[in-house]
């Protein structure tokens, strides 16, 4: 647990050294979160990502992930390790302002960006936190291979997901590593 306090010490001063304007409720090397009106949900739940995105341990689990096949997908989980844990983009945060019809949180459609529904803004911090990380890797997939998607799930399956796509996957380890900080 102390490594995920201090690596979240260290992401929430970094992520307030960055702030940049009077709308900026977030910012770090990876997320950037702007709105009129901070939701501190939202706010928590970035850092939280950020914070677990941050650990080498959550890369080398990553890395040495049991199952190496991912569904839909030419990857490997060592390799996408390998492009997701360097990837520079910074991805943008908004709040999109209709509600899903269905369980949907938050979606990514394109590079560097997450739209939350208000639906996940009753999610707990740490539910939209790992949600966070689940659309990260959508949205780093967007940036790396927009016209070859490798990490997505595919839309037509819903709402039955394979969820050994790559984004449940991070999402799964991320879950286990904070289980076993407790």
């Amino acid at each position: 647990m102390k490594t995920l306090v201090s690596v979240f010490v260290f992401v929430t001063c970094l992520s307030q050294s960055y702030a940049q304007s009077k709308d900026s409720c977030y910012q770090s090397l990876r997320f950037r979160y702007f709105s009129s009106s901070c939701n501190p949900n939202v706010v928590r739940a970035c850092s939280i990502a950020d914070s677990i995105l941050s650990l080498d341990t959550f890369w080398l689990e990553i890395r040495n992930s049991i199952r190496q096949r991912i569904t839909n997908s030419t990857y490997t989980m060592r390799q996408l390790a390998d492009s997701l844990q360097v990837y520079k983009g910074v991805t943008d945060i908004s709040l999109f302002p209709e509600q899903d019809e269905g369980r949907v949180i938050a979606i990514t459609s394109r590079a560097n960006q997450i739209d939350i529904y208000k639906a996940g803004l009753d999610q707990s911090v740490l539910n939209l936190a790992l949600t966070l990380i689940h659309e990260w890797v959508h949205s780093v997939d967007y940036g790396l291979n927009p016209d070859n998607l490798q990490f997505a799930h595919r839309r037509p399956q819903f709402p039955f997901w394979n969820r050994n796509t790559a984004s449940y996957r991070f999402q799964k380890i991320a879950i286990d590593l904070m289980s076993q900080e407790k």
